[in-house]
Parts: structure tokens; C-alpha cells; sequence
């Protein structure tokens, strides 16, 4: 019988499965890829285990799997769980590439922050930010997209926020940070993230974020290059431009449905919290696109089904991966017999 440990990487990897069929910009690999490279770690037989190269993480308009990045990060946290948080930390000035100099050389902290808010999808498309104000001062606000596995969703907050907290200091010159915000619950490794922030840390925080004083905002960037500015910010408009079309919030709900499979068929409240909206929003936002949120879910399992019934070997995998307690529920779903479902999805291919 496999033990807890092994149940939980195979959980995470049939996760990350059902994110193959995704594609995006190969720099979300290339920053992780960095990171094994600053931690001494071998980045170039993780590529090829998962099936890439160095050359395609240069090609600004190489599109890659949304799986690989994340396989990146769970290939490294086997072996040592504080990768995350310990790579962030690790990676030097310059190897995030474009995204260090687009922010850096702004002339304030906060000229700063409001331009990582604007660009951050030059460094990767797994999150968004934004700069919210608060009576305790100013929070850069996480917005993560749905990961495939809770575990990697951790693990990707603890990167980008230590990578985030020690960029900002960088450019500040000493430590700005008042606390630092994580959605998950404190880690067995909580020591180690203590170690890195040395500020307040708050676990299963509404928002994960940085939180600032409003004062520290005007304070001068130590590598202000007005010149530089101009030219790169050119450059971060091209990247942007050449981007496959924005997500569309349908795009972001059945990402997020994905992600929660492994625990279940996802409620609309469950989709909402990940979404960092009410579920009121949500709805109504839909509803504004002419769908709703039962639409959306079920176009999207419905899409997963016909995927892993090519695959999987077996109609009750199959169905357990897509969030049914058993296979007669996926009748109830589809109106089909499983049988009948996947002879039509081999009919239809």
C-alpha cells in the first residue's frame, strides 16, 4: 500500500495532468529553471525529464505546457520542501531577465510597485498583483492563478513572494516589508520562512501579499536609471503584445475548477474564494458574458472527460479524476452511461 507521502505526489501528478493540454509562454518555466540554477541544482536534467530545452526557455515566443513549470517546482520540493522559499531568496539580481530592470529602475518604492502591478506578465503568467490601499498602509495583493495541486499553489506563493520580498529590498536599499501574508496554513518549514521575511508572517490570511508603510512608497529606488526605464518598458510592451490573447474570467473559473478536482466536484463558493472574488461577483460577472458558473464547469469537465477517457485506462479513474464520488454519478452528470461516453469521445477523435 503506498504511504501518505506517495499518495500525495501521485494526487499532485494526476493533478498537474489535467493541466497538459494548456499552453503558455515558456517563460514561466525559464524563471523556475534559474532558480534550480541558483540553488545548484540541475537544471538542464530537470528540463529534459520533462521534455524541454534550454533554447525553447530563450524564445520569447516559444509556448510551452502549463504543466511543465509546475513539474519544475514538485521535482525540486521532493527533495528539499523549502525550495520554494529558499530559491526566491537564492535567485541574483538580473535573472528574472526583463522583469528586474522594467521595475528596478523606477525612481520610487512605489513608482516601483505600481509597475510590477502593470508588467508582471512579463516575468509569467501564473499571477496577477495589485496595489490595494489599507488603514495599516499599502498591500501588493497576490492574485494567483488556480494551481493544479494545493501543494503547488503553496509552493508558488512561497516563491514569488520571496523572490518579490527580496527584489523590493534590493531596490529599496534595506527592508520595507511589514508583514507578509500567505493564503496556506503554517508549513512544517515555518522556521525557514521566518528566517527569510524576518517580519510578521500571517497564515491562511484572507489575501496573500506584501504589506507597506505608506511612507516607505516615496522612498528613492537604488537603481533609478531614467534612460534604462524608457528602453525597457519598450521592450516589456512588445513582450506583452506578443502574449497569446488575455485569459477571459471563463478561462479563469475552469482553471480553477481543474485545480480543485482533486478534492471534489468544486462548489461555486470554493471557485469564487480561489478567484479572490464574492460569489455574488462572480455570478454576476458571468453572467455579463451571457454564461453562468454550472455552464462553465460543466463545458469544462465535460472537455477533461473526453481527454482522460482517450487515456485512462480505467472509467472509474476517470471519474474519481474528474471529482465524482463513483462512476453512476457520471451519468447523472452527462445523462450517458460511462460506457456509452466513451465510445462516443473514440468516435468523435
Amino acid at each position: 500500500m503506498p504511504t501518505g507521502t506517495e499518495q500525495a505526489k501521485r494526487a499532485t501528478a494526476a493533478a498537474i495532468d489535467l493541466r497538459a493540454g494548456e499552453l503558455v509562454p515558456a517563460r514561466n518555466a525559464a524563471l523556475f529553471a534559474a532558480a534550480y540554477d541558483a540553488m545548484g541544482l540541475d537544471a538542464g536534467a530537470a528540463l529534459q525529464r520533462i521534455g524541454l530545452s534550454r533554447a525553447q526557455l530563450r524564445d520569447p515566443s516559444a509556448l510551452v505546457p502549463a504543466a511543465t513549470s509546475y513539474r519544475l517546482l514538485a521535482l525540486a520540493s521532493e527533495r528539499d520542501p523549502t525550495f520554494s522559499v529558499r530559491a526566491g531568496a537564492a535567485l541574483p539580481w538580473g535573472d528574472a531577465g526583463l522583469a528586474d530592470y522594467v521595475h528596478g529602475t523606477r525612481a520610487t518604492l512605489g513608482a516601483a510597485l505600481e509597475s510590477f502591478v502593470r508588467f508582471v506578465r512579463v516575468v509569467g503568467t501564473n499571477s496577477r498583483y495589485a496595489l490595494d490601499d489599507e488603514p495599516g498602509g499599502a498591500l501588493l495583493r497576490a492574485i494567483y492563478l488556480p494551481a493544479p495541486a494545493p501543494a503547488l499553489q503553496r509552493m508558488l506563493s512561497e516563491f514569488t513572494l520571496s523572490l518579490l520580498f527580496g527584489r523590493l529590498r534590493d531596490i529599496a536599499g534595506r527592508d520595507v516589508a511589514i508583514e507578509v501574508r500567505f493564503l496556506h496554513v503554517p508549513p512544517p518549514w515555518e522556521t525557514a520562512l521566518r528566517e527569510r521575511f524576518g517580519c510578521k508572517l500571517v497564515f491562511t490570511a484572507p489575501a496573500a501579499g506584501i504589506l507597506f508603510s505608506r511612507a516607505s512608497l516615496a522612498m528613492p529606488s537604488q537603481r533609478a536609471d531614467p534612460r534604462l526605464e524608457e528602453i525597457v518598458e519598450r521592450h516589456a510592451l512588445d513582450v506583452l503584445r506578443a502574449d497569446p490573447p488575455a485569459e477571459t474570467l471563463a478561462d479563469h473559473v475552469a482553471a480553477a475548477v481543474r485545480a480543485a478536482l482533486p478534492d471534489g466536484l468544486p462548489p461555486m463558493r470554493r471557485i469564487a474564494k480561489a478567484l479572490a472574488l464574492s460569489e455574488r461577483t462572480l455570478r454576476r460577472r458571468l453572467a455579463e458574458q451571457r454564461l453562468t458558473f454550472e455552464r462553465v464547469r460543466d463545458v469544462e469537465l465535460e472537455r477533461l472527460a473526453r481527454e482522460l477517457l482517450r487515456s485512462r485506462s480505467t472509467i472509474e479513474e476517470v471519474a474519481y479524476l474528474l471529482g465524482f464520488s463513483e462512476a453512476r454519478a457520471f451519468k447523472r452528470w452527462t445523462g450517458r452511461t460511462p460506457g456509452a461516453f466513451r465510445a462516443e469521445s473514440t468516435r468523435s477523435t
